[in-house]
C-alpha cells in the first residue's frame, strides 16, 4: 500500500528540508546540489594548495 505523505503539499523536497519539515532525502534536485557543492569544495582545496 503506497501512501502519499505529501498529498496537498506543493513544496519541493528542498523547501520542506529548509523549513525543517519531513522530506525525501534521495531527491534528484538534492543530489544535484550536493554534487555542485562537492565540485566547489574540490576547487577551493586546489586553490589553497597553490598559495
Amino acid at each position: 500500500m503506497n501512501i502519499d505523505h505529501f498529498a496537498g503539499d506543493s513544496r519541493t523536497n528542498r523547501e520542506r528540508m529548509l523549513a525543517g519539515d519531513l522530506y525525501i532525502a534521495d531527491d534528484p534536485d538534492g543530489a544535484r546540489i550536493a554534487h555542485r557543492a562537492l565540485q566547489l569544495i574540490v576547487g577551493y582545496q586546489r586553490l589553497l594548495r597553490e598559495i
